[in-house]
Formats: C-alpha cells, structure tokens, sequence
C-alpha cells in the first residue's frame, strides 16, 4: 500500500528549513500556480477577441472553464493524496498543464481553445493547487500563513513579469508562437515537483494509527471467513464452532500436523482467503475517505469559509479578467493598461508577506482580520467605476493587497478548524465551490 502524504519537504521550523522549502515552492509556483495563469488570461482574454473576432463573453469561457476544472480537480487531488504520493500528482500535473498549453499553437478555432486552454490545462493545475497548501500546512507548526505567503509569493513575482512578457510575445511571435512558449516556460514547474521529499511526523504516526484501528475494526467484520481448525493433529471433515451466543458463526477447515493426544485439542489459525483480504483492503481505504469527506461537507465552519473564499475567488478573477479592457474603455492606452495587472500584482505580493505574518503573531483573531479584509475588498470593488484613471493604479495596489492578505489564510482556516487529516480533502471540496461559479463569470462580465 502506498504511504499517505508520502511527498513533501523533510525539514524543520528552523531558519534554513524556511529559506530551503519555501525557496522551492517559490520555484514551483512561479512557474505554474493558477493565479499566474489567471493574471496572464487578462492579455491572452484580449488577443483572443481580436484573433478569433468572437464577442467578450465568448472569449471569457476559456478561463471560466479552466477556473472550474481546476477546482473541480481539486477535489479529486484531495482523495487521490491517499493512495498516491504527492511528487506523482505534481508531476503528472505539471506535464499535463505544460502539454495542454503548448498544444492550443495548433488550434484553428475558439472551441479547441476552450477545451485545450480552459479543461485539460484546469485538470493539470487543479492536481497541484491543493496539495502546495497541505505541503506547508504539515510541514510547519507555526508560522504556516507567513510561510504560505512565501510560498505563494512565487506567482506574484511572476505576474511581475509575464503579462508584459505576454503582450511582447503577442506582438512578437503572434497567438500561436506565444501558447507554444508559455507552455515550454511551465514546464519548468516540474523541477519543483521532483525536489518534494518524504518527511516522519508525529502527525503521520497519528494517521498509521488510524489505519491500524480500521484495519482492526474490518478484521473483526470479517472474522467469519478467517479461521479454520484442526483436532489432535489429523486431518478432520469440514466443521463448524460457536463460541458463545455473542460471536458469529465461524467456518472451520481441517489441517493435518500428525502425532497423537489423548483429548481433543483444537487450533485456529488464520485462513488466506483472497477475497476476504481484497474485501478488507478495500474497507480500510474507502470507508474512512467516505466518512471523512462527510464530516467536511456537513461542518457549517466549511461552508462558512468555502463560500466565502469562492466569493473572493470570484471577484479577484473577475477584475484581472477585465481591468485591462476596463481601462482602454476608460481612455487608457492598451500599453499602460497591461500594467494595472502588475500594480495588482505588487499589493498581492505584498500582501503575502507582511499580512500572514501579522495573523501568525495571533495580535488579532485571523478569523477577525480575514472578514475585515473581504469588507474592504467588497467596498473597493463597489467604487472602482467611480474612481479617476490616476487613481486605477492604487485601486489596483489595494485590491491586490487585501487579495493576497485572504490567500493566505484560507487553508490555515480550515486547518484550525477541521485538523491536519482532513485538510486535502477539505481543500478539494473547498476549490469545488469556486469551480461552481465559473460558469457565472462570464454572464457577470456581458458582452
């Protein structure tokens, strides 16, 4: 049987641990995390509505979609790290998005875009996108916000750098040119999925021990196929024993040892039954997944904080989507235009940093902090229409900011409130919920 959460860093909460792991989920993020890729889509959004000639909301289907099978794989992820090591699904993940994007420079039409570019790059990244938070999440006992926001600085830095990349590449090599090279850069992730090691924790021993109660409990539902028996020593007929009115029935089979006793002894051993192992082996697997998944779904502390985060999620998705037409609606030249996604992307980083920090101080309650960060994000949203274009650079700064402070703190969230254990599920289901408003996305943007 493949070892649970067999793949992540094997180092402590020491100074160089922190610069050693986080360095190389930096790596790893940078070149891959969905985030870059939404920041991205705003250039990519635009090129599409001129090559193509289809109208906007057709053109915001491709990151609608790859936003909804990115957190619909998510869920998948989260049972998949049961029985398969992380490295193998970052790795599969990475492949795959890096192939899905390099691929869409041989689409002729906007449908092979939206399948290429939005599902099967969605299905890469949502392999990956969960399993990075259960990685710092077990990896550290404190500081994990200030970690994620190291982490996941990665696709800030990034989005420093790639939508301007993007728009040169455009103007450069063109649409299929750029699709072709944005894949070939996103293959680099793969080095960081390769650099996951194996660590032993006191949090892994809990979760052997879990297993051994299951198997215990499975052993017991199946005792009536595990036993045969044999009498002084010879060979007997098939025979059948009731120990007391509280036990089952139980099948015996006779063995031969040889020798003679006067009184009858019996022995029971166990009975290799392949069918009944094959049945027990897939209790001990499912059924513990099975309940789990249920005790998350039923909590109202997951809904409060999934829902929430899709909102966010949502919003901060919706606004790189459009800023950059926003603007050039505003009378912004398409050139500076590409720079509100880098301004954003300055507050995001920011963001990451110094806010996780403040919450792993416990100064203020995180859960206090992350509703006053979606309060002022909501309020800055309602007045963007409003506002001056000298002031869209700051509006941008700000949201990043408040967006990068919510990130953060979204799976520490779920850990405080669900345990470690149920954390890859919970962040699977939780991505699910942002998976279900991706289809809306593009009616909320119009035509």
């Amino acid at each position: 049987m493949v070892k649970r959460y067999d793949t992540y860093l094997n180092i402590g909460d020491n100074g160089g641990a922190v610069v050693l792991k986080t360095s190389v989920c930096v790596h790893f993020s940078s070149s891959l995390h969905g985030r870059r890729v939404l920041r991205s889509n705003a250039v990519i959004y635009r090129a599409l509505v001129d090559v193509f000639h289809v109208k906007r909301e057709d053109a915001a289907w491709p990151s609608g979609i790859f936003g909804f099978f990115m957190c619909v794989t998510g869920a998948l992820s989260g049972f998949l790290s049961h029985h398969i090591s992380i490295r193998n699904l970052t790795m599969f993940g990475a492949v795959l998005a890096s192939i899905s994007v390099s691929t869409c420079s041989l689409a002729s039409e906007m449908q092979q875009i939206v399948c290429l570019y939005g599902a099967v790059q969605g299905i890469g990244v949502g392999l990956i996108v969960p399993l990075i938070h259960v990685v710092i999440n077990r990896s550290f006992t404190q500081y994990k916000a200030f970690a994620l926001g190291i982490a996941y600085s990665g696709s800030s830095l990034g989005s420093f750098i790639f939508p301007p990349m993007t728009n040169v590449l455009l103007y450069t090599y063109g649409l299929d040119g750029t699709f072709l090279l944005l894949g070939s850069i996103m293959l680099n992730s793969l080095v960081g999925a390769i650099l996951l090691r194996h660590p032993i924790s006191e949090k892994e021993k809990l979760s052997h021990s879990h297993q051994e109660q299951c198997e215990e409990s499975c052993n017991k539902s199946c005792l009536h196929n595990d036993c045969c028996v044999t009498q002084n020593g010879f060979s007997k007929p098939e025979m059948q024993m009731k120990q007391n009115e509280s036990f089952k029935e139980k099948h015996f089979e006779p063995i031969s040892v040889g020798g003679h006793i006067n009184s009858p002894l019996y022995a029971c051993v166990e009975k290799k039954d392949p069918e009944s192992q094959s049945n027990r082996k897939h209790c001990c697997e499912l059924l513990p997944s099975l309940k789990m998944a249920t005790e998350i779904l039923t909590s109202p502390y997951f809904i409060i904080v999934s829902l929430s985060y899709a909102v966010y999620f949502s919003t901060s998705a919706i606004f790189l989507m459009v800023v950059m037409d926003f603007a050039q609606d505003r009378g912004v030249p398409l050139d500076e235009g590409v720079f509100l996604v880098s301004a954003f992307s300055i507050g995001d980083f920011a963001g990451r940093l110094s806010f996780g920090w403040i919450t792993d101080t416990k100064f203020v309650k995180r859960n206090v902090l992350v509703r006053l960060y979606l309060l002022a994000m909501g309020a800055l949203t309602v007045c963007l229409p409003v506002c001056p274009n000298s002031a869209l650079p700051a509006f941008s700064i700000l949201l990043g900011i408040l967006n990068g402070s919510v990130i953060v703190n979204h799976s520490v969230l779920l850990n405080e409130y669900l345990g470690i254990q149920k954390l890859p599920l919970a962040i699977g289901f939780s991505t699910c919920f942002v998976g279900m408003t991706a289809f809306v996305r593009p009616m909320i943007i119009g035509k």
